[in-house]
């Protein structure tokens, strides 16, 4: 379970400035968007460089990466307050980055260091909570079920946004399945993926359906950003996640007397 300090990056530049209730709302809808776009760069850049560590031998353990399927994790997380908690499963960066996690203490943990979340004893999996089921699952307790088109998170966001406002009301929870993609293998070391999918079926959803580019493309073509904006937006978020790289490198492990502080059964 995970209820991490909440940053909402501004996006740089690109705004229009324009006055009356319309244009406000286009702005603040503009803001989300990129706001929107840069979390999901950040899950996508952070993921990179942990398939780095790991096949360069710096990270112990496995990780399961979240490339692909950032617009899940972004659109909902999006639509929840500050205060609002989330559980997780063992693919759980792009979770734990979405709620608002920073880079360094996420990279501090899954590097077994004392400044992780949590002090360096839950590593790449034990960040967040296990896994959940399938819509059936839901329905067969009678909870209500929407399926969403998980690589569009304007799609993701309005979905969770209407569902967690029935939910404030006091109508009870839902499940929202969303249709998404793992670029990688299941784990870091699922090399050979070809007995299970193709190469094919992946250069498909990774160039036809990426939700970055399909929210840059959208918000281009509607005007709301240009490129100018998407180069700042990517060169701000590989700095972060550089110095966050940096940061778990040089952090201290835990010392050998907290070998059982703040472990639970």
């Amino acid at each position: 379970m995970l209820h991490p300090e909440t940053s909402k990056p501004a996006a740089d530049g690109g705004t229009v400035q324009s006055t009356g209730a319309q244009s406000s709302t286009g702005e603040r809808e503009n803001e989300r968007y990129l706001q929107m776009y840069e979390r999901m760069l950040k899950i996508r850049v952070f993921e990179e460089h942990v398939n780095e560590l790991y096949t360069s031998a710096k990270m112990p353990g496995l990780a399961h990466l979240y490339i692909g399927e950032e617009a899940v994790a972004v659109g909902v997380c999006a639509a929840l307050r500050r205060d609002d908690y989330i559980t997780s499963t063992h693919r759980g960066h792009g979770h734990c980055l979405a709620k608002g996690a920073s880079a360094d203490r996420m990279f501090a943990e899954l590097l077994g260091k004392e400044a992780g979340y949590c002090r360096g004893k839950g590593g790449s999996m034990h960040i967040a909570d296990q896994e959940g089921e399938m819509s059936a699952r839901a329905k067969a307790f009678g909870i209500h079920t929407e399926e969403v088109d998980g690589q569009d998170v304007r799609a993701v966001y309005a979905t969770t946004q209407r569902l967690v406002e029935r939910a404030r009301r006091g109508e009870g929870p839902a499940f929202i399945l969303c249709h998404t993609y793992r670029y990688h293998g299941h784990h870091v070391g699922d090399i050979q993926r070809s007995y299970y999918r193709s190469k094919e079926e992946e250069q498909q959803w990774i160039t036809q359906r990426d939700p970055l580019q399909l929210l840059r493309t959208w918000l281009i073509e509607q005007q709301m950003a240009d490129t100018h904006i998407f180069e700042q937006i990517e060169q701000r978020v590989r700095t972060e996640v550089a110095a966050g790289v940096q940061f778990a490198l040089d952090a201290p492990f835990p010392q050998p007397g907290e070998v059982d502080q703040d472990v639970y059964a």
